[in-house]
């Protein structure tokens, strides 16, 4: 199992840029296919 940090550039409710970051996992065969690219929150 891999885990990264994402930081996603955006705005918040406030319209003031903000950059969360959220930790993904993903297996190795995930990895292997990209699906860590995929991988988003709604």
């Amino acid at each position: 199992m891999e885990t990264f940090h994402i930081a996603v550039a955006c705005r918040n409710a406030s319209g003031k840029a903000d950059m969360p970051v959220f930790t993904v996992s993903v297996t190795e065969r995930e990895y292997n296919l990209g699906v860590n690219y995929d991988c988003q929150i709604p």
